[in-house]
Formats: structure tokens, sequence, C-alpha cells
């Protein structure tokens, strides 16, 4: 059985990084996960668990494009720091979201 791999803070930093300011994971991944989270804050289902969920395949499909980018070498990224990450990109788009929930109003 193998051991798991330990949390790295600078690659989930480098990770959250990558995925807020690439264009293509922002179109295909960022927008319909803010929409899907938008749409249940307006009918007030709103789950902070499964949006963080969300934010885990939001970081986990920027791992892949990470490693497409960059080679396998660089794309290693631990479960333990992907989860990291989504919580950094979580917080980054905050305003967004708040601000998409609360234009309904």
């Amino acid at each position: 059985m193998t051991a798991m791999a330990p949390l790295n803070e600078h690659e989930a930093r480098e990770l959250a990084l990558y995925v807020c300011h690439d264009r293509d994971l922002y179109l295909s991944q960022i927008k319909p996960a803010l929409a899907v989270m938008a749409r249940h804050g307006k009918a007030r289902r709103y789950d902070p668990d499964k949006a963080l969920r969300l934010w885990g395949r939001v970081a986990r499909a920027g791992a892949f494009s990470y490693r497409r980018d960059f080679g396998p070498i660089y794309g290693g990224f631990s479960p333990a720091t992907r989860q990291v990450a989504a919580v950094q990109i979580a917080d980054h788009f905050a305003d967004e979201l708040a601000e998409l929930i609360g234009g309904a109003k």
C-alpha cells in the first residue's frame, strides 16, 4: 500500500494562482461553477460543503491542465494539496459569487 502524498502549501498556492488566472479554465470550469452556485444561492439552497466539492473539481481540472502545460514533473499535486488549492480558489472568487447571488434582489 502506498503512503498518501503530503500536503505542500507552496504547490497549493501555485495551483490556485494558475487556476485563477487561466482563461480557458475560467471559461470551461469556473464560470459554469459560479453559475451553478449562484443559482443555488438565489434559491436559498446553497451548501458550502457541496460548493467546496465543486471547487475541488475545478482544482482537479486545473491540475490536469497544469500538467499538460508544464509536463508531468510539475503536475503531481496530491489530493490534500488540491483540496487546499480549492479553498484558496473559493476565497478568490467569493466576491464574484456574492455579487452573482446578490444580483437577484
